[in-house]
């Protein structure tokens, strides 16, 4: 038996030759809020609760930590309440279920618990805390997290205090939870980075969509997986999206708009319009625009004759402003673009009279016959 002091808590290790008959207790120093003595619980008795943040565990880091436990034991025992079911008294795990699997991995008869007094909402709260400090806690589950104590009405402020966050970093974490399925499930395991997500969030649920059809691929080995989230801003920004500087509709509303790039953390540019990163919302203003320019042309010639691209056919502004009766004509798009060939200044030797040009063109012909004989 080992005994270690650390921070007014004395940990008691007892050890045996057979691994599964490790035990250990804790003896807190300063209980706090309804905190007790370890004991140890018969490990039939103890089953998951419903509170906990963590919804996934990887197979290989259950092994190590087994493994662990079969050699130093159990240093930290789970925390768990009782449930009274009939005769028999049951204890719910509120936190420590990925060490309670690991015992049960060895096989264990016997558990160290700490028992604790607390309502369900206590429960869940107590068992977020404790997940979300760890590091390795799944992010989209710490997202969905914060999202549910949001809507049992927490604040950011009141969350980043609680988990030891900075606000920033839960308002970020909380974007996660704006994306669509598919890309989720991509983070879940672990195939795109949490930070990647927060630069797709930022997009709506079809642009979403295309990238990760386009870009991503449902199965992770997209060629956009596996670059940093800052060469993934680019690249998006790229693709996806259109500087607002190229179209000429009042973008008063744009200034603010929550799709502007200009407005988001990680699109910061610092000056001018942005990029849209609202790709319907830009198409409906930019319709607008192009009808109303339109009409302002048709009310002063009623006669006129609108021209269009011939790729333009399903141009949702040309076929409006076809429905108000105006007739409109496709032309080739290089008619529009290109000019008449210039005229070439004649050669000296042709700014003769009549004659004498005739006659040097028919001594020419002659000439060319000469050579083919």
């Amino acid at each position: 038996m080992t005994a270690i002091k650390n921070n007014g808590t004395a940990v008691a290790v007892a050890t045996s030759e057979k691994a599964t008959e490790v035990l250990t207790a804790v003896v807190v120093s300063k209980p706090d809020n309804g905190a007790k003595k370890a004991v140890n619980l018969p490990a039939d008795l103890i089953e998951p609760g419903n509170y906990n943040a963590r919804k996934t565990f990887d197979p290989d880091a259950l092994r190590e930590l087994s493994q662990s436990i079969s050699v130093h034991g159990l240093i930290q025992p789970i925390t768990v309440r009782t449930r009274d079911e009939g005769e028999r008294l049951r204890y719910e795990i509120i936190c420590g279920e990925r060490r309670f699997r690991a015992c049960r991995m060895l096989d264990m008869k016997e558990i160290p618990c700490i028992i604790r007094e607390a309502t369900d909402e206590q429960a869940r709260q107590i068992s977020v805390t404790e997940n979300v400090q760890r590091v390795d806690v799944p992010p989209m589950e710490a997202a969905e997290e914060y999202k549910y104590q949001l809507k049992k009405g927490a604040d950011v402020a009141s969350l980043a205090v609680i988990y030891g966050k900075s606000e920033k970093h839960i308002y970020q974490m909380l974007k996660l939870c704006d994306l669509i399925p598919g890309i989720a499930k991509l983070i879940r395991e672990r195939k795109l980075s949490p930070s990647a997500g927060i630069v797709i969030s930022k997009y709506d649920k079809k642009m979403q969509g295309d990238i990760l059809k386009d870009r991503l691929g449902e199965d992770g080995r997209g060629e956009w997986c596996s670059i940093s989230a800052g060469a993934l801003e680019g690249k998006i920004q790229s693709c996806y999206t259109n500087s607002l500087e190229n179209y000429h509709f009042d973008k008063t509303a744009c200034i603010k708009c929550a799709f502007n790039s200009s407005n988001f953390d990680l699109f910061a540019e610092g000056s001018g319009c942005g990029k849209c990163t609202n790709e319907k919302c830009l198409s409906d203003k930019q319709t607008a625009f192009l009808v109303d320019q339109a009409k302002a042309e048709a009310l002063k010639d009623p006669n006129l004759t609108f021209i269009g691209d011939q790729y333009s056919y399903g141009c949702e502004a040309k076929q409006i402003v076809k429905k108000g009766g105006y007739e409109f004509k496709n032309v080739h798009r290089h008619n529009l673009t290109k000019y008449p060939t210039a005229p070439h200044r004649p050669a000296s030797y042709r700014l003769q009279k009549a004659g004498g040009l005739r006659e040097s063109t028919s001594q020419t012909r002659q000439g060319h016959g000469a050579v083919r004989k």
